[in-house]
């Protein structure tokens, strides 16, 4: 995948990963639009395309000795995190990475449209009709933020003022959480390890003892050390992302606790008196929305269940 000379810099004895160059080719052209006050709009539009795999370029990545665990773990933990959008001067609650397209799956945009040059109306929309042609995506359609904003609001109150069923979805998410490391015995998996260095102390140490018997010799007595070492080493890993889950579990243990003591005893009054700013519960949620063509809107999330609701607010 890489070149003669690239490869020859490489060290032999180390571990690389592979990032490509020149994967996509990114147009940026500027467009004239007629206006309804008889002038002129001007502004850019984006095409982005990708190039053939005989054009990619390998670029070796030296390996970051991050245990693998510990990257899975971060990547979902900022998996959901995108900034708000404030465009038109309003809060867009469901920007941020909470809405998207059922069809191609993009995540819809804010937009805002003057009627008559002055009275605004607010939408979302989704950006790859615009970007790639008509024919990219079937979701023409652009929602009216009010009435979405409003439909998935009324959704999440409900769940907040059901205190069993949002602690069944902080359940749900703490049992992600163990199943991303691939065992669920994580006391029992600090044990073992804890058995596996005491082991190799004991290694350690007859390995000295057949030293000192002039059964090794200094070289193959300087190559075990270095084996047992290793071994030590890629063990204390194993421990240290163990008590990252630990941590991480606890920490979700605690936020299921202070949400269910903050809100079991709310209703849907006092929850209707929130600012949108104050929805941010949304993302604490790992709220998901998705719009389709057909005109109805799925609202999920790991506390959710994939749950659906139409489009007119009647219950599926």
């Amino acid at each position: 995948m890489i070149s003669e000379p690239v490869a020859a810099r490489l060290a032999p004895d180390k571990h690389y990963g592979i990032w490509w160059y020149n994967r996509r080719r990114a147009k940026l052209k500027q467009v004239v639009e007629p206006n309804c006050a008889g002038g002129r709009n001007y502004r850019k539009r984006l095409r982005v395309s990708d190039n053939p795999r005989e054009e990619w370029i390998a670029v070796p990545v030296p390996d970051s000795v991050i245990p693998v665990e510990w990257v899975d773990a971060a990547r979902e933990a900022i998996k959901y995190n995108r900034r708000t959008s404030s465009a038109g001067d309003r809060f867009w609650e469901l920007s941020g990475g909470i809405l998207h397209c059922a069809e191609c799956g993009r995540r819809m945009v804010a937009n805002r449209v003057l009627y008559n040059g002055t009275r605004p109306a607010y939408y979302y929309r989704c950006p790859t009709r615009q970007r790639q042609g008509r024919d990219a995506c079937p979701l023409s359609r652009h929602e009216r933020a009010d009435k979405l904003e409003r439909l998935v609001w009324t959704f999440v109150r409900d769940l907040l003022t059901d205190p069993r069923r949002l602690q069944r979805g902080f359940d749900r998410l703490i049992e992600q959480e163990r199943n991303l490391f691939r065992d669920k015995d994580l006391e029992g998996e600090v044990s073992r390890l804890y058995e596996r260095l005491e082991d190799i102390g004991h290694k350690r140490a007859r390995a000295q003892d057949l030293a000192l018997d002039d059964l090794l010799t200094r070289e193959e007595l300087r190559a075990k050390l270095s084996e047992l070492d290793e071994a030590k080493e890629a063990i204390e890993k194993e421990l240290e992302a163990c008590a990252y889950r630990a941590k991480r579990i606890k920490a979700l243990q605690q936020d299921r606790d202070a949400m269910l003591a903050a809100f079991v005893e709310s209703v849907p009054e006092e929850l209707d008196r929130l600012a949108p700013e104050d929805h941010r519960i949304y993302k604490m949620l790992r709220l998901h929305v998705a719009v389709g063509s057909d005109g109805q809107t799925e609202v999920g999330g790991s506390f959710t269940g994939g749950e659906a609701v139409c489009k007119n607010g009647d219950t599926p």
